[in-house]
C-alpha cells in the first residue's frame, strides 16, 4: 500500500512556504496495537501540522487549554496512515518523520521517539551507510539519507503523556501537538480501514484463544511430571528390590556351571507307523518304512529291496498302479 497524499489544498500552500524558506513545524508519533504478538500486531503513525502564526499564539493556546481543557485549534492533523513493513512502534515514528523528510526541506519536527531521532541526528552526521546496516529499519534509513543533504530541518525530542505535568507554556504547547499525534496514531490503528481493522481483531482473538488453551496443556503436562517425580520420589527403598551388579568372576563362573537339565532326544519311530493306511493294511513292512525315513534313497529302491516286485503285483493290485508312476518318474530323473 503505497503511502497517502497530502489533500492538493492543504499541500500547494504548504509547499509554496517550504520553498520560501519558511520552517515548518510538525509532531509526529507511532502507535502500535497488540505490540507483543508478533503474528497480529498492526502499527500505523500519525502528522500533526502546526498553523500558529507566532509563539505568543502558541502561549495563548497552551494558557486556554489550561483553563478550559480545550485543544489547541492551531493543531490540525495532518497524515494518519498505517504503517509499511514490520509493524513495530519504532518502525511506525522513524515512517512518519521520513514521509516529512521526502516532502518537506525546511522542517521543525517535534518527536518522543529517542530511537526515531537517534537514527535522524546519526543520518545528519553523515555516519556511514555500513553503521545501520544491522538496523531493523535499514530501508527506511535509505530513504531517509538523502532527504537530509539539503534544506534546512531540526528535530526536537518532546516528552510523552505529560500534558497535565505544570511546565511553561510554550513546553506545554508542544507536549500537546504530541498528544494530537499520539491520539491520531492510535484511531488509525483501531480504525481505519475498518474492515481490515475487524479481521486483525478478529485475529488477534483466535490467537489469544489459542495459546491460552495451549499454555493450559503445558501445564497439565508440567504438573503431571512433577507429581509423578513426587510419588516416585515418595516410594521406599524396602520396596524395590535391587540385587547387586556381579563381576566379570562371577558371570564367567555361573557359565561354566551352567547344565542342560532336560536335553533334547530325538523320538525313536514307533513300529506301528505304517502298519495301517486309508488303502488298508499296508504292503511295506516296519523294517522297509523305517529305512527309507533314514536313508536319502528314492522309495522304489527300498521297497524292492524288502519284497519282490510279483508280491505287490499280487497282494494288493491297488498300489500296483501307483508303484509303476513313482518308478516311471524317478527314471525319467
Amino acid at each position: 500500500m503505497p503511502d497517502p497524499d497530502i489533500d492538493p489544498d492543504t499541500y500547494r500552500p504548504l509547499q509554496a512556504l517550504d520553498m520560501q524558506g519558511y520552517q515548518l513545524t510538525f509532531y509526529t508519533d507511532g502507535s502500535c496495537m497488540f505490540p507483543s504478538s508478533i503474528s497480529t500486531r498492526a502499527a500505523a503513525h500519525a502528522i500533526v501540522l502546526d498553523t500558529s502564526r507566532s509563539p505568543g499564539e502558541r502561549l495563548t493556546q497552551a494558557k486556554i487549554f489550561r483553563e478550559t481543557g480545550l485543544m489547541p485549534p492551531a493543531l490540525s492533523v495532518l497524515v494518519v496512515t498505517r504503517t509499511q513493513g514490520d509493524p513495530r512502534i519504532h518502525r511506525a515514528e522513524l515512517a512518519a518523520i521520513v514521509y516529512l523528510c521526502e516532502r518537506f526541506s525546511n522542517t521543525n519536527v517535534y518527536s518522543d521517539s529517542t530511537t526515531a531521532l537517534s537514527i535522524t541526528h546519526r543520518c545528519l552526521r553523515g555516519d556511514p551507510i555500513i553503521t545501520f546496516q544491522n538496523d531493523d529499519d535499514f530501508d527506511l534509513i535509505l530513504r531517509l539519507r538523502p532527504c537530509l543533504q539539503y534544506g534546512n530541518r531540526q528535530f526536537h525530542k518532546v516528552k510523552a503523556h505529560a500534558e497535565s505535568e505544570l511546565v511553561a507554556d510554550d513546553e506545554l504547547y508542544h507536549r500537546l501537538g504530541n498528544k494530537m499525534a499520539n491520539d491520531s496514531g492510535i484511531a488509525g490503528c483501531k480504525y481505519l480501514f475498518p474492515e481490515l481493522a475487524r479481521q486483525i481483531q478478529q485475529t488477534h482473538e483466535e490467537v489469544q484463544q489459542f495459546r491460552f488453551h495451549l499454555r493450559i496443556l503445558y501445564k497439565f503436562y508440567l504438573d503431571s511430571h512433577r507429581i509423578r517425580a513426587e510419588l516416585s520420589k515418595a516410594v521406599k527403598d524396602t520396596e524395590v528390590e535391587t540385587l547387586p551388579e556381579p563381576s566379570r568372576r562371577a558371570v564367567k563362573e555361573r557359565f561354566a556351571a551352567y547344565t542342560v537339565s532336560c536335553p533334547w532326544k530325538r523320538e525313536l519311530i514307533p513300529m506301528h507307523i505304517g502298519c495301517k493306511t486309508v488303502l488298508g493294511a499296508t504292503p511295506l513292512p516296519n523294517a522297509c518304512c523305517t529305512g527309507w525315513m533314514r536313508s536319502d534313497g528314492p522309495l522304489t529302491q527300498m521297497w524292492t529291496a524288502t519284497k519282490p516286485r510279483h508280491y505287490l503285483d499280487r497282494a494288493f493290485p491297488q498300489l500296483h498302479a501307483i508303484y509303476q508312476l513313482v518308478s516311471a518318474s524317478e527314471t525319467q530323473r
